[in-house]
């Protein structure tokens, strides 16, 4: 697993997409930046208003994600949307994991995705 730690102005929350911004800020997923990856924990540093950050960038068991779409529960690829991310039938940077039994999801739900990409 890839991840590593940042330290960010604003709290994020597990399962969110951020990005890095072009004024070297960091934010919600909003396709203008660069996306980092998967916020793993946040938690706010003593006595500051700053947070240490780590976000999941690949590899591994993967990570809990936000999901943005409904999904039926079937391995499928995914691809990042806004804060989170929405299966897709070709293509994608990675794969939801699917649970056992088989069950389906909600928008807004954390699921397990792998980023390959």
């Amino acid at each position: 697993m890839i991840y590593y730690t940042i330290q960010t102005q604003q709290a994020f929350a597990q399962g969110q997409v951020i990005q890095k911004n072009i004024d070297n800020t960091y934010s919600l997923n909003d396709n203008t930046g660069l996306i980092l990856g998967v916020v793993m924990t946040c938690t706010q540093i003593e006595d500051t208003s700053n947070y240490t950050t780590v976000i999941y960038v690949a590899g591994g068991g993967g990570a809990k994600v936000k999901l943005l779409a409904d999904w039926d529960g079937v391995p499928s690829r995914f691809d990042f949307m806004g804060d989170g991310i929405q299966p897709v039938e070709t293509n994608g940077v990675g794969w939801l994991i699917p649970n056992y039994p088989q069950q389906q999801y909600t928008s807004g739900t954390l699921v397990d995705a792998v980023i390959y990409k």
